[in-house]
Formats: C-alpha cells, structure tokens, sequence
C-alpha cells in the first residue's frame, strides 16, 4: 500500500482521491483518513526536495533585490514593515504561494516578491 501512496503522491494525486482508490482497491482493509494522510506526509518527508527549502527563497528574494533596482529601493526604504503570507496546497495543483509585499510612505502596501513552488 506505501508502495500505491508514493506513486500517487508522485503523480500528484489529491490526497482525499489516494484514499478513495485505496478503498476500492484493498475493499477488505479498513482505511482511516488521518492515518492516510500522515503516510502521505512521511513520504513528502523522506522524498524532500533540499532545493525548496527556505534557503532558497531566500537566495532568490536576494537575486530580485539585486536584478529590480524598484524592489531594491522599497525593501531598504520600508524593510521594517514587511507583510509575507503563505498558502500551501489550497489550490487543484498543491503548490505553495509566498506573497511578499511592503508599506510605503503612503500607507499603501506595495507587492515587492512572489515565490511559488
């Protein structure tokens, strides 16, 4: 069965859908839904990509800096008033939103970085 979560999870399956196709798959075993979830979990866990880890996000906020001389200046003149909000799998693809926005002089927030993964 680990076996069928880890070629679902690589084939990006939902993982509400793996439980489904489990049920009817092994009809005489009795599947919990959390239980599902937390193997899918460890095998994101042991399959982790060490290229999407925050470092990353960090080195490519810096490259932005350092390529869009607008950012640049907002980040310096506003860095302390910086607003990051974060999704994760909340749309049909599972990615992840970082969205990165500072205020400006104006009181009005200003969208200086978005990563997605």
């Amino acid at each position: 069965m680990m076996q069928d979560l880890a070629f679902f999870t690589d084939c990006k399956v939902v993982p509400i859908v793996q439980l489904e196709i489990l049920k009817k798959k092994y009809p005489e075993h009795v599947f919990h839904k959390q239980d599902v979830y937390n193997s899918i979990y460890k095998l994101h866990e042991n399959n982790k990509d060490e290229n999407l880890d925050s470092g990353l996000l960090l080195n490519v906020l810096f490259e932005k800096m350092t390529e869009d001389s607008n950012w640049k200046d907002l980040y310096q003149r506003f860095n302390d008033v910086v607003l990051n909000d974060n999704t994760c799998k909340t749309n049909k693809y599972n990615m992840y939103l970082n969205v990165f926005m500072v205020r400006d002089n104006y009181e009005k927030f200003q969208n200086v970085a978005n990563a997605t993964g």
